[in-house]
């Protein structure tokens, strides 16, 4: 039941946005997934997971390199 509601969120979300490119971000002292997130255009946390599986956000330090996806809203149909 839980896979079925997390498809549907990205789902949703893919119906209107489309990952035009990546960047690499150097962390900051003091960021975390949710810091990250809001400070690249409010990019779902689960997004910014998805592109860095081997990092552990648990335990982010400055200096670290983690991939950005750069999404861009779809045109209205």
């Amino acid at each position: 039941k839980r896979r079925v509601i997390h498809e549907a969120v990205h789902a949703s979300f893919f119906s209107v946005h489309l990952i035009v490119d990546t960047q690499v971000y150097l962390t900051r002292l003091g960021d975390s997934l949710w810091v990250v997130s809001q400070r690249h255009g409010a990019l779902p946390p689960w997004l910014v997971l998805h592109y860095n599986p081997d990092i552990d956000f648990n335990a982010l330090r400055a200096g670290l390199e983690i991939v950005i996806p750069k999404v861009e809203a779809l045109p209205p149909a």
